[in-house]
């Protein structure tokens, strides 16, 4: 009985380690940072992003995002957590729940000026109560 819990136990552990990001998806997880705004649609500067946002959606796992949720750039931040929230069985709640009260603030819309800034925990707020803002 030892044993088969060791394995088990085992494969969990080594299953839920962090997984790593290849260099492509840092380059492109860079270039999503320093654009300091979050892409509404609708101009040209926000169809770079959205181009940026849709290829960094495709190219990580849940986990990889869960991990980028806790970023340093609330931007990426709140990217990762915006896809997360598009996907099924993806736990969204939990790193909800970290940001509720992240008080840095993130610019909607790339343009100048932008149309307004947000607090990271209610960006991601509206995200879960307001369905239509993921699409």
């Amino acid at each position: 009985m030892k044993p088969i819990l060791f394995l088990f136990l085992l494969f969990t552990s080594s299953h839920c380690a962090a997984q790593p990001i290849s260099e492509i998806m840092k380059k492109l997880c860079d270039s999503i940072a320093d654009y300091d705004c979050i892409a509404r649609g609708g101009m040209d500067e926000d169809a770079v992003q959205y181009r940026r946002v849709d290829e960094f959606c495709a190219g990580l796992s849940n986990q990889q995002l869960e991990n980028l949720v806790g970023d340093k750039s609330p931007i990426l931040c709140c990217y990762a957590f915006q896809c997360l929230c598009c996907r099924k069985g993806a736990d969204v709640f939990t790193p909800l729940l970290r940001h509720l009260g992240d008080r840095r603030e993130v610019a909607l819309g790339c343009n100048f000026p932008p149309i307004r800034r947000v607090l990271v925990g209610d960006f991601m707020l509206n995200l879960i109560t307001n369905p239509l803002a993921v699409q």
